[in-house]
C-alpha cells in the first residue's frame, strides 16, 4: 500500500484556497466590477461559469499557471468551477478582454494628476511608456515584448500590445505614441 510522503489534510487546502479568494481578491476589484462584466458582454448569462468572479478566477488561473488551455479546463472542473472544454476557455478570454482592459484601467487609475501640475503643462499629453520582455516556457527570455503606454493625466492606459522578440523597445509598436 502506498504511503503518503507529506502529512497535509487535503481537506484544509482547498477551503484555504478559496477563502483567500474571497477573501484577500475579490474585495481588491474595482468597485461594479461584476456590473461591468455584463455591460461589456464578458459575461452574459449562467451556463458552465456561474458568475463573472468564477470567470475571472478561471482566466488568472490560465495567465498565471502558463498551462494550456486544456489544463485549465481539467483543472476547472476538479476545483468545481465550471465544466468547459478547453475551446470554450479561449473563447471565453477573448470575449473579456475589453471587460479585463477596463478593471486594468480602474486599477491603475491615479487621482487628478493634472491639478498637480502647473498649468502650462495640462494641455499636454504626457505618456509613460515602458517595453517588457515576456519569457514562453522553453524559450530564450526575450521571446515577447509587451508594450504599453499609460497616459498619466487622464490616468487610464492608452495602450497595450504584445509583439515578437523583433519589435524591440520603440514607441513604434505603440500608435498612440505617435499622436
Amino acid at each position: 500500500m502506498l504511503q503518503p510522503l507529506h502529512d497535509t489534510d487535503e481537506s484544509q487546502v482547498l477551503p484555504t484556497m478559496i477563502d483567500l479568494w474571497e477573501s484577500e481578491f475579490l474585495p481588491r476589484l474595482p468597485a461594479h466590477s461584476v456590473d461591468q462584466a455584463y455591460a461589456l458582454h464578458a459575461f452574459e448569462r449562467v451556463r458552465q461559469i456561474r458568475s463573472p468572479t468564477d470567470l475571472l478566477r478561471g482566466l488568472f488561473a490560465y495567465v498565471l499557471s502558463s498551462c494550456s488551455w486544456r489544463t485549465i479546463s481539467c483543472w476547472a472542473t476538479i476545483m468545481d468551477l465550471a465544466e468547459m472544454s478547453d475551446r470554450a476557455w479561449a473563447k471565453r478570454l477573448t470575449q473579456a478582454l475589453p471587460w479585463l482592459q477596463w478593471m486594468l484601467d480602474q486599477l491603475l487609475a491615479s487621482p487628478d494628476v493634472a491639478s498637480l501640475l502647473p498649468e502650462s503643462l495640462c494641455d499636454v499629453r504626457i505618456l509613460l511608456i515602458d517595453a517588457s520582455t515576456l519569457k514562453q516556457p522553453g524559450g530564450t527570455g526575450d521571446d515577447w515584448r509587451l508594450h504599453l503606454a499609460y497616459d498619466l493625466l487622464r490616468g487610464e492606459m492608452a495602450e497595450v500590445r504584445i509583439t515578437d522578440k523583433h519589435g524591440a523597445e520603440s514607441t513604434s509598436a505603440l500608435p498612440s505614441a505617435a499622436k
